[in-house]
């Protein structure tokens, strides 16, 4: 079992879509529980302005598109 299975990737003004990272050397943010990258993608600023979307590795489901 994968200990922090899930990302966000968040939407861009420009329409492309950028991973969310949890450094300045892009390392990409792993959250728990889907409930945390929901609130960490609410929290960022573009997550809150432009959307975003929570994946789980090793599963293949979007939640929340």
């Amino acid at each position: 079992m994968i200990e922090k299975p899930f990302f966000v990737i968040l939407n861009h003004q420009n329409g492309s879509v950028l991973p969310m990272v949890e450094n300045d050397d892009g390392d990409l943010a792993m959250f728990e529980t889907e409930t945390d990258a929901v609130t960490a993608g609410n929290n960022n600023p573009l997550g809150e302005h432009y959307g975003f979307e929570v994946f789980e590795l090793g599963d293949g489901r979007c939640f929340g598109c």
